[in-house]
């Protein structure tokens, strides 16, 4: 079975982690049992958990990825580079259920 990459980034230094965010839940799964980097930063100062957020709609699906990402170990206080942080991105999009999974595991203003 071919392991990811988890050195490899884009042009813009997403992982494959972060890249996949937007893909399925089983793609994700299978990169979380790898030992990717599950806080990795890319040149947006974002991780794969901030990008479900802003990036995502939170579909059952993107709900889905940000508990695998959690149970992962997702540190769900790191900021985004004006200082952002998850929780708050979700409260403003109104993603109550991600924001309650991210309060759950310990998140800050």
């Amino acid at each position: 079975m071919l392991q990811p990459q988890r050195n490899c980034t884009s042009a813009y230094f997403r992982s494959p982690l972060s890249i996949g965010v937007g893909t399925s839940y089983n793609e994700i799964q299978l990169l979380t049992g790898s030992d990717i980097n599950v806080n990795h930063i890319n040149n947006l100062g974002w991780t794969a958990l901030m990008e479900v957020i802003v990036l995502g709609n939170n579909s059952p699906n993107h709900i889905e990825v940000a508990q695998l990402l959690i149970a992962h170990g997702a540190d769900v206080n790191i900021p985004d580079k004006v200082g952002v942080t998850p929780l708050r991105h979700a409260k403003r999009r109104r993603f109550h259920e991600i924001a309650a999974l991210l309060e759950q595991a310990g998140a800050r203003h």
